[in-house]
């Protein structure tokens, strides 16, 4: 329970490469493979800082979109959202019940994950 909310993901190694992270493809791959192992990120993924944008960014499918001159952003797509939500969610009932956590804690952690994810898009 005490790294509930308190995972940071942090990638070293590319402050020279001019993309964001989720345009490279070798991360985007290593993380896609972090994820099928260990799927449980809305339980554990820091929620104050860019924790949780950045495994969303990481894993839903997008393309790099110029912004403001020097500017790029990254375009979901958002049709995915939903379904990776819910794929996450179904393998935080699995920890917490495996775990036998509680499901007020579920419903807590959940929405303070959904909450992250709705800054993140606003």
């Amino acid at each position: 329970m005490g790294a509930e909310g308190a995972v940071t993901l942090v990638f070293h190694g590319y402050d020279d490469d001019p993309r964001e992270l989720e345009a490279i493809p070798e991360v985007r791959a290593w993380f896609a493979d972090l994820f099928e192992a260990w799927p449980y990120w809305s339980f554990f993924a820091s929620r104050i800082d860019q924790t949780v944008p950045l495994v969303l960014s990481l894993l839903l499918s997008g393309e790099a979109v110029a912004g403001e001159p020097g500017m790029v952003g990254w375009c979901f797509d958002l049709d995915e959202l939903k379904p990776l939500l819910l794929k996450m969610f179904g393998h935080q009932n699995e920890l917490i019940e495996r775990l036998e956590i509680g499901e007020d804690v579920n419903e807590r952690v959940t929405h303070d994950f959904l909450e992250a994810v709705q800054a993140f898009f606003n």
